[in-house]
């Protein structure tokens, strides 16, 4: 999810633990325990500052270790010396909006983007794409409650109890269209090896990436019921095993197959012995103005099974990619 709807869940979450904390007599300041249930629902996004370091940083770490079963015992535990020590909150109001981490992450599971929960036994993503990033029902009902309890007076309990009952069941039949949707997709096209669904910001629209065990790629877009295809690919060179031992040592294409579950590649073979192979995530196809392109890549160069540079990036068009991996090779002096 996207930070407004880590906020709008945090500020809704610590509204219903104030008015059951003073309905059991429990005396609570509303102010301080929404305050830190918005600090509890955001805290793992603080790896956001990777952003600031590198390309590969970010790539490396958002929504990774931050966002682990691991990690979230130290964000509990700090959300709760918050809470109780530092705000001097009820221990066992403070409990319960320490427990709020897990709920940045189930949120963050359900969208196509994903965390790598199970780090560090398994260091990939894990992305459910039940749920776009920015979830307009989400944050529409959410806004709807605020209005209703500060506008017009509504009690916060009851009505954020009805929108969690919407919500939930808003996750739940999205749960089982999706695998409706999956089930249409391999009927489709068979020869299943794996198959990545996607909700996107439009209603009952998601997009897809299609697998067969022949090493074919199908991409599209399923709105309501009809079955777009959009894209199709095919991977002309394998890479051996033993290149890709080569390759999993370099951090960006690490970063980038941790993360990326379904990706094609281009190989370029230069003068000199040269290799450049371009990796592309297939979920991050663009099309637009009748154009198609990815914009999460990894550039990687090597001679005589050795790397010698390498790029990785998201870009807004894939040109920028290119270009920036261009002037890499340029610093240090390899071929273009």
């Amino acid at each position: 999810m996207d930070t407004p709807s880590h906020v709008c869940m945090g500020a809704a979450t610590g509204l219903i633990v104030a008015n059951v904390a003073n309905a059991h007599g429990i005396p609570v300041d509303t102010t301080s325990v929404v305050a830190v249930s918005i600090i509890a629902n955001t805290f793992p996004d603080i790896d956001v500052l990777y952003k600031l370091k590198s390309n590969y940083a970010y790539v490396a770490n958002h929504r990774g270790k931050s966002h682990s079963l691991v990690a979230s015992v130290i964000w509990v535990f700090l959300t709760f010396i918050l809470a109780h020590v530092v705000l001097h909150q009820d221990l066992r109001v403070s409990m319960v909006l320490s427990l709020f981490v897990y709920l940045h992450l189930f949120t963050d599971l359900l969208n196509g983007y994903g965390v790598a929960l199970l780090w560090p036994f398994y260091k990939r993503w894990i992305a459910l794409g039940i749920t776009y990033t920015i979830d307009a029902t989400l944050i529409t009902l959410h806004i709807i409650g605020f209005i209703l309890v500060f506008q017009f007076g509504f009690n916060a309990l009851t009505t954020f109890k009805v929108i969690y009952i919407i919500l939930g069941t808003y996750i739940f039949l999205s749960f089982l269209y999706h695998y409706q949707l999956k089930t249409r997709l391999i009927k489709k096209y068979g020869n299943y090896k794996k198959l990545i669904l996607q909700a996107r910001a439009t209603p009952l629209t998601w997009k897809y990436v299609y697998e067969t065990t022949n090493k074919e790629f199908f991409m599209g877009i399923i709105t309501i019921h009809k079955i777009n295809q959009v894209r199709y690919e095919k991977r002309m060179e394998i890479i051996s095993d033993e290149l890709e031992k080569i390759l999993y040592q370099n951090k960006d294409y690490k970063s980038f197959v941790d993360f990326t579950p379904v990706y094609n590649y281009q190989i370029k073979h230069l003068p000199d012995d040269v290799v450049e192979i371009k990796f592309y995530d297939l979920r991050y196809l663009m099309v637009r103005k009748g154009e198609q392109y990815y914009t999460f890549n990894c550039f990687v160069q090597l001679k005589d099974k050795k790397i010698i540079t390498s790029y990785l990036a998201f870009t807004i068009t894939e040109e920028g990619a290119i270009k920036n991996f261009e002037k890499i090779k340029e610093k240090y002096g390899v071929q273009t």
